[in-house]
């Protein structure tokens, strides 16, 4: 949308159908009075999980999994001292959220399953 803005002040008009999941581009997209190239970039935001205990108190130490829509695993993390874990840059869509007690097992109650969209994703797991 900036970049329209921009192109607009110079007295040219231009539209673009940004495909779904995806932004411009304004680092490498051109824009001068001989050329237009627009680029396009994937939306990435974060997943933010925080974990607690059933009383409410943080889980530190406890390793969290991010699967995709294929099951495959994407990044795996272990929570810091206050029980948070964050995934930077994700792709937007779906995945499950798997956490585990501290001796790694899988447990099957604690996952969950998300959809990443146009804004970061805070989960809270207890």
């Amino acid at each position: 949308e900036e970049f329209l803005k921009q192109y607009n002040m110079q007295k040219k008009e231009i539209k673009v159908e940004v495909p779904e999941g995806m932004e411009v581009d304004l680092e490498k997209s051109i824009m001068n009075e001989h050329e237009v190239s627009i680029v396009y970039k994937a939306i990435r935001k974060n997943i933010k999980v925080n974990l607690k205990d059933d009383l409410g108190n943080t889980l530190s130490n406890t390793k969290v999994c991010l699967y995709n829509s294929d099951n495959e695993e994407v990044a795996c993390k272990i929570s810091n001292s206050k029980g948070n874990i964050t995934f930077e840059d994700m792709l937007l869509g779906d995945y499950t959220v798997i956490s585990s007690n501290k001796e790694g097992y899988r447990i099957e109650s604690n996952s969950f399953n998300v959809t990443l969209e146009d804004n970061d994703l805070t989960l809270v797991i207890n």
